[in-house]
């Protein structure tokens, strides 16, 4: 079904919406959501006068979701091996501020630190030897993942206290 949708009923500002019910598909002849991705207040004005409560799917750009990130990630995996650095610099990101997190909150007690270490680096290890990658630095060998211990507080020379 074609509405035709005109501001005051002037026919040189009218725009065409073509409705299909069964497809559950909707287009103006604007073409702003085709150019900018965004529904068109013609489109809501069909919606509207067609008393949909909802928005159909068709009106709901993907990029526009929750699961936005989850299909550019299926989108790059279905492509191969290749991923864009965006991609990766994203990932990248999203792992530092939770690594960041446990940093913070594991440096605070001794044993939290030993044992989120030792973790990290057998992680580290087995990611290593699935990817086949050997930095040279960090916890590829147990002799890397020595455990930083507190600094031996040292006794200072003179007194420290008040002179007379």
């Amino acid at each position: 079904m074609i509405y035709t949708v005109a501001y005051y009923r002037n026919a040189r500002k009218a725009w065409r919406v073509s409705f299909d019910a069964d497809s559950i598909q909707i287009k103006c002849s604007c073409q702003r959501f085709e150019t900018h991705g965004l529904p068109c207040a013609h489109i809501f004005a069909v919606l509207f006068f067609l008393d949909i409560g909802e928005l159909p799917k068709c009106v709901i750009m993907p990029r526009w979701t929750k699961m936005a990130k989850q299909g550019h990630e299926l989108a790059a995996a279905e492509q191969g091996n290749w991923m864009s650095d965006n991609l990766i610099y994203s990932r990248l990101g999203g792992l530092m501020s939770c690594c960041r997190r446990l940093c913070n909150i594991a440096s605070r007690n001794a044993d939290d630190y030993k044992s989120v270490r030792e973790k990290v680096c057998n992680e580290i290890i087995l990611l290593e030897a699935k990817h086949e990658v050997d930095n040279g630095a960090g916890c590829s060998s147990q002799a890397n993942c020595s455990v930083v211990m507190d600094p031996t507080p040292l006794k200072r020379r003179g007194g420290g206290g008040t002179s007379d």
